[in-house]
């Protein structure tokens, strides 16, 4: 017993990847597959997903086969032109292998994480170069790393003026310092730099001379500053070529400071209208401005808002009192034919799903959208005149069938349940064909949901008093601005009476398919704004004038067949801002926290890597960090390496263990973040 350990042994276990057990029937694997996608990544949720599982054994519970995933897009033309990953699936013995790693479109391995999902599918990772070719290092460590014994130079107040000036980049710090410091501190910098301990601390550093040299060149603190005075509505134009961006320009009527910027086509479409979208697709421009109020006798009528009971066009009112007009579906039908007593109104773009839905009856339009089936919407089939929707889903992903089909993986937006939905040739309407698994008619087509409105007032007098309570807004706004209107006339008197009435735009044709402008509402711009001008852009400068795009058009297309010159009344003139001086006092306190003292540099910095300078180790310098950052090539080829022996070694190479290669993969993936970390601190300072 007295020879008998006091503690017992550490028990040690093997670490093994935890699978998960699949159904019997191979038909339900993609579900599960997907399910645990989502569960073990819960990124993926926000991208499409496509399971192709084309080598499957279902007696022996073996199948291989990978899901494609790519971002969700509002607009499908731009589907085909989205980045892609491929997840690899492996099932052996009815078991899913974990989903961890996935590989890039030019077949590069990469473990499966939010970092490295969002890096390939959403935006570019940055400093993801190498360390600059300029940049010698040492293959030895040992002589990167000085230790703090050895070599540490100088001391001035306990500070090592020796240290690397890859730590003390002061570049950034100046370029914030600019037109904020006085003149007198300039003058002490530049004493100090003159008296016998400055030649001494900078003596033999190029690298810090030329630091002060930029900071003496500095701009001093100025009492007043030019400010441009913004005024107007923002006018947009988008121009396209079919690449993967779209070029945008916006300018605002009262000061006119054109701004151009490329932006990715997807999120251009994003922001624009669908009218927008439509004239971009078609003849690659566009113009966005805000529309005139202007009333029509008909909009003037009082309306009666009535429950919906028929398929069609409506004009229907939110509970913000906002006026849309769009189709309403008197109710829905679920996967099992059974009419759902909720009501779906969409205007291509808007959606809102109610239990009551009163509106006003405009036509019985069946020029509903039909898109690619992707995120949010509903399947519907157009029957003798009618459109009959079925219950709206969003889909989460889909897979190819063996007769050539796709079936899609939604969950229900009413109650959240998992189903399965697939196209069937000859039925009429949906069916079921197993367990959440239904079948729809090949002809039906996807209405997709966008984006959701605000709720809609769901009893009729409400909707009645609403609706009528925003026409007599509009028509009392009218009137005020009539009124305004007649007003300033009157104090204008003959000669303002003179200037209004010679408010007009004159478009002259000087060869095909060029325009130029002129006028009082131009008068004031200049040449390169107002001549030779295609069409898109006379379109847009017209409608920074206050004149419907649309109607810039129907007259452009008629310039031809007169003598190449129209004249049209606009609303207003183009100018450029107004310029008023703004006393710096006013930005004190943005300024305040900027004013350091240069010499001081410890002080300034708030980056971890200042550590070593203040303790004068100059242990770590811009080489061997640099050294640490050229090691990132080798390490994501590692990991590539890692990710092709993972997946040989699920699918039957068992020489390699498996658990060892997560482990490896994970321990390598820690130190790219770890170096990634330290390019970001390095790039900020």
């Amino acid at each position: 017993m007295f020879y008998e350990e006091m503690f017992l042994s550490k028990p040690t276990f093997e670490k093994i990847a935890v699978t998960t057990k699949l159904p019997d029937d191979h038909t339900k694997w993609a579900p599960k597959v997907l399910s645990e996608l989502h569960r073990q990544v819960p990124v993926m949720e926000e991208f499409h997903s496509t399971i192709v599982l084309d080598r499957v054994d279902a007696n022996k519970g073996v199948g291989f086969g990978y899901i494609v995933a790519q971002p969700k897009t509002l607009n499908p033309m731009m589907s085909g032109s989205l980045p892609k990953i491929k997840i690899p699936i492996v099932i052996n013995g009815w078991k899913l292998s974990p989903i961890d790693v996935f590989y890039t479109k030019e077949g590069k391995g990469l473990p499966l994480n939010e970092r490295r999902v969002r890096q390939e599918l959403l935006r570019a990772e940055p400093f993801d170069a190498a360390a600059p070719k300029d940049m010698t290092t040492s293959g030895d460590v040992r002589s990167m790393l000085t230790p703090p014994w050895e070599n540490v130079g100088q001391f001035y107040r306990g500070v090592n003026t020796q240290v690397s000036s890859g730590q003390v980049k002061t570049s950034g710090l100046l370029n914030r310092l600019h037109r904020t410091v006085h003149k007198k501190d300039l003058v002490k910098v530049a004493n100090w730099i003159k008296s016998d301990e400055g030649r001494s601390s900078l003596f033999g550093d190029e690298d810090v001379k030329g630091k002060f040299l930029q900071a003496l060149r500095l701009k001093p603190y100025e009492d007043f500053a030019k400010v441009a005075h913004v005024e107007g509505p923002v006018i947009t134009q988008y121009k396209w070529n079919g690449g993967p961006v779209v070029m945008i320009k916006t300018a605002q009527p009262g000061a006119f400071n054109p701004q151009q910027q490329a932006q990715p086509a997807q999120q251009a479409t994003q922001q624009m209208g669908q009218q927008q979208q439509q004239q971009l697709q078609q003849s690659g421009e566009a113009t966005q401005a805000p529309q005139l109020a202007v009333m029509q006798p008909v909009e003037m009528e009082m309306d009666q808002y009535m429950p919906v009971q028929t398929f069609g066009v409506y004009k229907v009112i939110s509970v913000q009192s906002e006026q849309l007009v769009g189709w309403v579906f008197p109710f829905i039908l679920s996967f099992e034919m059974q009419k759902v007593p909720m009501q779906v109104f969409t205007d291509g773009t808007n959606f809102a799903m109610q239990q009551s839905i009163p509106g006003v009856h405009m036509s019985g339009s069946l020029n509903l959208p039909n898109e690619k089936p992707q995120n949010r919407g509903m399947f519907y089939l157009v029957k003798n005149g009618k459109a009959f929707g079925f219950a709206p889903v969003e889909i989460m992903g889909e897979q190819a069938t063996p007769e050539g089909g796709v079936m899609y993986m939604c969950k229900t937006l009413m109650g959240g349940n998992d189903i399965q939905v697939v196209k069937v040739q000859g039925i009429q309407g949906a069916a079921v064909m197993g367990e959440n698994v239904y079948g729809i008619p090949m002809e039906v087509k996807w209405l997709p949901f966008k984006q959701q409105s605000n709720p809609l007032v769901e009893e009729p007098q409400k909707a009645t008093m609403r609706g009528n309570q925003f026409m007599m807004e509009r028509i009392q706004q009218l009137q005020q601005q009539q009124a305004a209107a007649q007003q300033a006339e009157a104090e204008k008197g003959k000669k303002g009476r003179k200037k209004q009435a010679s408010l007009n735009a004159v478009i002259r044709q000087t060869r095909e398919g060029s325009y130029s402008l002129s006028g009082t509402p131009f008068e004031k711009l200049a040449n390169e704004h107002t001549q030779f001008l295609d069409q898109g852009d006379t379109v847009w400068m017209m409608a920074l004038a206050g004149v419907d795009p649309d109607y810039t058009r129907e007259k452009l297309a008629s310039i031809g067949h007169s003598l190449g010159y129209l004249e049209i009344p606009v609303f207003r003139e183009v100018v450029p801002p107004e310029i008023h001086v703004e006393k710096i006092a006013s930005r004190e306190r943005f300024i305040q926290p900027l004013k350091k003292d240069l010499l001081k540099h410890a002080s300034v910095f708030g980056d971890p890597l200042i550590a070593d300078t203040l303790l004068s180790l100059n242990f770590l310098s811009s080489k061997n960090i640099h050294m640490f950052m050229n090691y990132m090539p080798q390490l994501e080829e590692a990991i590539h390496g890692l990710v092709n022996l993972l997946v040989a070694s699920r699918v039957g190479l068992k020489e390699i263990q498996e658990d060892a290669c997560v482990v490896a993969i994970k321990g390598i993936e820690d130190v790219i973040n770890g170096i990634k970390m330290l390019m970001l601190r390095e790039g900020s300072i």
